[in-house]
């Protein structure tokens, strides 16, 4: 099983008591398969709900820290061409588009709780939210 915290516990003693004292193994290797099956059934349901990840995100992650990062400590509102001057020259010609939209999308989310994955301190980003409130979802 991959966890045997559904299990309860004194089943499980049982049963280790069982091959500790009686040399019988049927009650833990009972306790073993329902807690197996139950994490199978659990690693389904979880890996029905997962999504792929963005792989262009992920390509880009270093470049959107880099460019979220300068539009909020240079208190520039998340316009085309501010997001345009701020991507960063290592991102190639053929994602640049591709790119902006990205950021802009981050802008839409951004608030102070996830503003620290681009390396912005909190004051950093309040003085900047200050100024762009109608920017973020406050």
């Amino acid at each position: 099983p991959l966890s045997f915290i559904d299990v309860p516990q004194a089943i499980y003693v049982e049963g280790m008591l069982a091959i500790y004292e009686l040399n019988r193994i049927e009650l833990l290797r009972d306790v073993f398969l329902w807690a197996y099956e139950r994490s199978c059934q659990q690693y389904a349901a979880v890996k029905q709900n997962m999504v792929m990840p963005d792989l262009f995100r992920l390509k880009h992650r270093q470049q959107l820290a880099q460019a979220m990062a300068a539009l909020v400590r240079g208190l520039h509102a998340p316009k085309l061409a501010a997001i345009r001057k701020a991507t960063p020259a290592t991102v190639e010609k053929a994602d640049r588009e591709r790119f902006v939209q990205l950021v802009q999308a981050e802008f839409k989310g951004l608030h102070a709780g996830n503003a620290v994955r681009f390396g912005l301190r909190p004051l950093e980003f309040e003085t900047w939210a200050a100024l762009h409130a109608s920017a973020t979802n406050h």
